[in-house]
């Protein structure tokens, strides 16, 4: 088998089960993809994760889920259900809506300490090789949950606690902390207990400060990383890698991995067509845009055109109509008897335009 290097791990995207492998120091704008053979998948993979929480075996799926939660959180957990890939609508059609990876819901551990009069919590599980504003996503995903947690009625102690994991292989907050817990304080006072029941935690399988202890170092590199090198020595992961050694060599689940991406492809093609024709549309748009400016900027061409036409004939009439009012004007003070200089002074002319006006006059 083929395993994955921490580094191939770190800058992998698997939204579409596909490894997005970059070098430390490449331009990421245009990652470079690639299909990766099912053998080569490690459990943070979104596909082999899922495959895990909907084995045909109930069974095993709610061990997979329960040692995740003990090893990583230290609970131990009762009566497990699971729900895998559980979808939240949006508040209504227009609004974003969310797939959790898997939703476990357990009774609630009588060592914690809550202000819920629920019996029961809810974990939701993500594994994320893709960075996305972890912070804003982890918002709204508690809101969303929540939103779908309580009962018309009810009243809001009801609300089951609510715990949040990512499991990444990035560091979300760039403090190379293996575990990042946030909760809700008071900043006013520190001290204040300020219990919503609400616990949301990132877990960096490659950090190197804040290791709560060996056994969760292990489990987060073998979910990383996983191989059987990395299962070895702890019955916990050697069970799970069965599990997914199972799956891997499964037909079925290979049929069902090969399915993605003929699906992927047909959404590629899908989305190039609606590219494609939107591009089309866009070009229309821009041609008529340009060719009614092209169409104005002819109109405007031949307007000038038209209007110098226009000019020189309006030109040429007013200056026959001159012409022939200025001759009328010479032609009656002539035949009066007076000279060409005396007429040209009291018309404002030239004097030889007086002369070839009577010139011409006398010539007909």
């Amino acid at each position: 088998m083929n395993y994955t290097t921490e580094q191939e791990v770190r800058y992998s995207q698997d939204g579409n089960n596909i490894a997005n492998v970059q070098k430390e120091g490449a331009d990421t704008t245009e990652p470079k993809l690639r299909r990766r053979p099912l053998a080569e998948l490690n459990i943070v993979d979104n596909f082999l994760f899922n495959e895990l929480t909907l084995q045909e075996d109930d069974e095993q799926s709610r061990e997979f889920c329960s040692i995740l939660v003990e090893t990583l959180l230290g609970r131990k957990l009762e009566n497990v259900t699971i729900t895998p890939q559980r979808s939240y609508q949006g508040t209504d059609t227009d609004k974003h809506g969310i797939c959790v990876d898997v939703q476990i819901e357990a009774d609630l551990s009588v060592s914690k300490e809550s202000g819920s009069e629920s019996d029961r919590e809810i974990y939701d599980i993500e594994p994320n090789c893709y960075k996305d504003d972890d912070a804003r996503r982890a918002r709204y995903y508690t809101a969303l949950i929540d939103s779908y947690s309580l009962q018309s009625g009810k009243k809001y102690k009801k609300m089951k606690d609510l715990c949040l994991l990512f499991i990444t292989t990035y560091d979300p907050f760039g403090e190379d902390s293996m575990v990042y817990t946030i909760e809700r304080h008071c900043r006013e006072f520190p001290d204040l207990t300020y219990d919503d029941g609400i616990s949301i935690i990132f877990m960096y399988a490659y950090g190197k400060r804040n290791i709560p202890n060996q056994k969760v170092k292990d489990m987060l590199l073998f979910l990383a990383e996983t191989s059987h090198e990395h299962a070895s020595g702890d019955k916990d992961r050697e069970a799970i890698y069965k599990m997914v050694e199972d799956l891997k060599n499964s037909r079925k689940v290979g049929i069902r991995y090969m399915k993605q991406f003929e699906l992927l492809d047909m959404y590629r093609e899908a989305g190039l067509e609606e590219g494609r024709e939107k591009g089309r549309e866009e070009g229309r748009q821009e041609g008529r845009e340009e060719g009614r400016e092209e169409g104005r900027e002819e109109g405007r061409e031949e307007g000038r055109q038209e209007g110098r036409e226009e000019g020189r004939e309006e030109g040429h009439i007013e200056g026959c109509e001159e012409g022939i009012d200025v001759s009328t004007k010479v032609l009656k003070r002539h035949n009066s008897g007076k000279a060409s200089k005396e007429i040209a002074e009291e018309l404002n002319i030239p004097v030889e335009r007086a002369d070839d006006i009577i010139r011409r006059y006398e010539m007909a």
